[in-house]
């Protein structure tokens, strides 16, 4: 399958989706539902604190309110991240969640 070096050999596998394929009638948003905003939130949150900023909030890619779709999201420790002063790093974390708080604004 794949060659994985002997330090990561039985380690378990991550992965996530990079890119959200709209369901059957064309529908950008699926299933989204007012409800969902709190826990959305808080699985926004999570996903900082394991060092995933998400970089592209937006309803589309959520499935019945579930962020789905991360195709623009980097992980840590992601090769840019050396390369990028802490201040930036901690304005891409917020954008997310203005992003967010912008959706259920709006």
């Amino acid at each position: 399958m794949w060659s994985r070096s002997k330090s990561d050999r039985g380690q378990p596998l991550k992965a996530m989706v990079k890119e959200l394929v709209a369901g059957e009638n064309g529908q950008d948003c699926l299933g989204f539902k007012p409800e969902h905003v709190p826990q959305m939130w808080e699985d926004l949150k999570s996903l900082h604190t394991l060092g995933i900023p998400v970089g592209d909030i937006n309803f589309r890619n959520y499935l019945d309110g579930k962020l789905v779709d991360f195709g623009q999201a980097w992980t840590m420790f992601h090769p840019c991240f050396d390369q990028m002063p802490p201040k930036r790093l901690r304005e891409e974390r917020r954008a997310g969640m203005m992003d967010l708080n912008k959706l259920c604004v709006d």
